[in-house]
């Protein structure tokens, strides 16, 4: 008897899709939010799908505009 993994296929897509990608998991956000990435180098803003890069800066120099906490870039 052969072994007939189509009928698994279904489930295992279901399974990859509902978990978490690599680069959203544990990074809750709300739609509209900007930061900049751990290593400091991005901008990255929140949609409805996870955080994704919006800017890439030169070097590590993403920083935060006082009071407002607005990320940009700071390359001279």
């Amino acid at each position: 008897m052969l072994f007939k993994p189509l009928p698994l296929l279904p489930l295992l897509l279901a399974l990859a899709a509902a978990a978490p990608s690599p680069a959203t998991a544990g990074r809750e956000c709300q739609p509209g939010q900007y930061r900049c990435d751990y290593i400091s180098s991005n901008i990255e803003v929140c949609d409805v799908h996870g955080w994704h890069t919006a800017a890439s800066c030169k070097g590590q120099t993403c920083r935060y505009n006082g009071g407002s906490e607005a990320p940009y870039c700071h390359d001279q």
